[in-house]
C-alpha cells in the first residue's frame, strides 16, 4: 500500500482520480491491472486524453466529457486541455450552454496561464450572445468584456452583444467598422437589424462617420438601403399577411360548438399543405377535394415505397390525433383584448390545438424540450438541425407563436428559418422518440 501511495504521489494523481482512470481504461479495452496501472500512471492520462479527442472527432461528446472530467482532476499536463474539453463537450450537448459556460469559466480560474484560457472565454463570450437572450447576466458579462485589452475580445464581444440587440454594442460595432478586417466589418453591419429602429438608425450614421474611405461609406450606405427595403417589403407582407390569413381562417374555422373530424383534417392539412393548394382545397366541391387531397399525398415522398399504403399519410393522421390529445387544453388566464382570438380558448374557433401541434404536424415529436420561459418551450429538431421557441396555448394563424429557437438563431442567418421551417407548409417524416 505504502508503494502505491508513493507512486501516485510522484505523478500527482489523487487515489480517487486514480481509481476512475483504471476504470475508464477498463471499459476502454485497455486490459490494464492494478499493479500494471500504477507503474505507467504517469502516462496513462495522456493515454485516456488521446481516447477522448477521439471520440470527439466520432461527436460521442457524452463518452468523451466523461474521461476528459476524468483527467482534468489530475495534475497531469493534459488537465488544462481536459478542463477545457469539457466545456467543448458540453457545448455540443443539447441543452447543455449555461454547464458549458461555467465549465470554461472553470477552466480559466484553474488554469489561467494556459494558453487555452483565451479560447475558453472566446467561447463563453459566443455562448453569452445565445444565452442572453433569456438571462440578463450574460448580458452583463459580455459588457464587461468590451472593455478588455485584447482586440479579439472586445470586438467579439460587440458583436455577440449587437446580436442581442443591446446598445452598449455600439461603440465597439462602430470600431469594428472603422478599424476591422472586411469580414469583421460585414459582421458588424449584419447586427444592425437586431437593434430598435431608432437605434439602428444612429448607429448606422456613426459607421458612416467611422469609416475609414469612401468605399467603406459606401457599403454601409448601401446596407442601410437594403435593410430599410427588407423592412418596408416585411412590414407589407406583414400586412398583407393579417389580411389574407383571417380571411382564411374564416373559412375554416369550427361552424358548430364542437370540431367535426372534418374541420379537424382542415387544420391538419392548412399546416402542411402548400398555401395555394390548400387555398384550392378549400374553395373545392367535395368530390374535388378528395382528388386534391389524393394528388397532395401521391406527390409526398413515401418512407416505405414497397408497401401499398403512403406511411407518411398514416403518420400525418397519428399526429392529428396526437395533437388533439396533447395540445388542445385551453388557456383560461387573462390574456390582452387585442389579441383574444390568438389564445386556445374553449370558445375560440379558429383552430383545435396550439402552436405545438403545428409544429408536432409538420415536423412529429421533437429530440428534446426545454423550458425557457413563461408559457414557452424550445423544441430542438437534432435530425434537422433547428431548434424552435413555442408559445403553449397560442395559435399560430398569425405567425406570432413560433420563433427560432437559441440554436437557430446563432446558426443561420436572419429569416432562414421563419422562411424555410416557420412560415412554409411542409411534413418531414421522422419515425417518433417516443419523448411524449
Amino acid at each position: 500500500m505504502k508503494m502505491v501511495q508513493h507512486l501516485l504521489e510522484q505523478t500527482g494523481i489523487s487515489v480517487r482520480s486514480a481509481a476512475r482512470l483504471l476504470l475508464l481504461a477498463g471499459l476502454l479495452g485497455t486490459g490494464m491491472t492494478l499493479p500494471v496501472g500504477l507503474v505507467k500512471a504517469q502516462q496513462q492520462p495522456a493515454t485516456l486524453y488521446q481516447q477522448a479527442k477521439d471520440f470527439t472527432l466520432k461527436g460521442e461528446w457524452a463518452r468523451a466529457l466523461e474521461i476528459f472530467r476524468s483527467v482534468s482532476d489530475t495534475e497531469a499536463p493534459e488537465a488544462a486541455g481536459a478542463s477545457f474539453y469539457v466545456g467543448v463537450c458540453l457545448e455540443n450537448m443539447s441543452g447543455r450552454d449555461p454547464e458549458a459556460f461555467e465549465s470554461f469559466e472553470s477552466m480559466r480560474q484553474r488554469f489561467p496561464d494556459s494558453p487555452l484560457a483565451r479560447e475558453a472565454l472566446l467561447r463563453q463570450i459566443t455562448l453569452a450572445g445565445v444565452l442572453g437572450f433569456s438571462d440578463l447576466r450574460f448580458r452583463e458579462f459580455l459588457a464587461t468584456r468590451l472593455e478588455s485589452d485584447d482586440d479579439v475580445v472586445r470586438h467579439q464581444a460587440a458583436i455577440s452583444l449587437g446580436r442581442l440587440g443591446d446598445e452598449r454594442a455600439m461603440e465597439g460595432l462602430v470600431e469594428l467598422v472603422q478599424a476591422g478586417s472586411s469580414e469583421q466589418r460585414m459582421m458588424a453591419l449584419e447586427q444592425v437589424p437586431n437593434f430598435d429602429e431608432d437605434v439602428a438608425s444612429r448607429l448606422i450614421s456613426q459607421m458612416q462617420r467611422a469609416a475609414p474611405d469612401e468605399a467603406m461609406r459606401q457599403e454601409v450606405a448601401d446596407f442601410e438601403t437594403a435593410m430599410e427595403a427588407q423592412r418596408e417589403e416585411r412590414s407589407r407582407n406583414e400586412r398583407l399577411l393579417r389580411r389574407d390569413v383571417r380571411v382564411l381562417m374564416e373559412e375554416i374555422s369550427r361552424k358548430g360548438e364542437a370540431w367535426t373530424r372534418e374541420e379537424i383534417l382542415m387544420h391538419g392539412l392548412y399546416a402542411v399543405m402548400p398555401t395555394d393548394e390548400f387555398v384550392a382545397y378549400i374553395q373545392a366541391s367535395q368530390a374535388e377535394r378528395g382528388r386534391i387531397y389524393r394528388e397532395f399525398w401521391e406527390g409526398i415522398e413515401d418512407p416505405h415505397p414497397e408497401t401499398p399504403e403512403n406511411e407518411m399519410e398514416r403518420e400525418f393522421l397519428r399526429r392529428i390525433d396526437q395533437s388533439l390529445q396533447l395540445f388542445s387544453e385551453p388557456w383560461t388566464a387573462t390574456r390582452s383584448r387585442f389579441d383574444a382570438r390568438e389564445w386556445l380558448t374553449a370558445d375560440n374557433p379558429y383552430s383545435p390545438w396550439d402552436a405545438r401541434g403545428t409544429l408536432l404536424l409538420r415536423y412529429g415529436e421533437p429530440s428534446d424540450i426545454f423550458i425557457v420561459g413563461n408559457n414557452q418551450e424550445e423544441w430542438l429538431y437534432g435530425h434537422l438541425r433547428v431548434d424552435f421557441t413555442v408559445h403553449k396555448y397560442k395559435l399560430n394563424y398569425m405567425r406570432n407563436a413560433i420563433f427560432p429557437g437559441r440554436m437557430s438563431m446563432q446558426s443561420y442567418p436572419e429569416g432562414y428559418v421563419e422562411a424555410n421551417y416557420i412560415s412554409r407548409p411542409r411534413i418531414e417524416y421522422w419515425p417518433p422518440p417516443g419523448l411524449f
